[in-house]
């Protein structure tokens, strides 16, 4: 589960001079902070608001970012 790597709520702020990144970038950014998360952040799904996107979507400074761990069915 990724909220076990990862504190309950936290901001991560953009410091780059573009108004967005790829998710696939932001997800780096998360990892330099919490370098045990690697693998978790790996296999996560990610969503903007109530949209499941690709790690090759943008998210702007103004965006959330929702972690989704991966579950299994049966």
């Amino acid at each position: 589960k990724i909220s076990e790597y990862l504190p309950e709520s936290f901001e991560l702020k953009i410091d780059t001079q573009d108004e967005s990144i790829t998710i696939n970038q932001a997800l780096k950014m998360i990892a330099t902070h919490y370098p045990t998360a690697v693998q978790a952040l790996d296999k996560c799904a990610c969503a903007i608001e109530d949209k499941i996107v690709t790690r090759k979507d943008t998210i702007s400074k103004s965006d959330q970012l929702v972690l989704l761990s991966p579950v299994a069915g049966g």
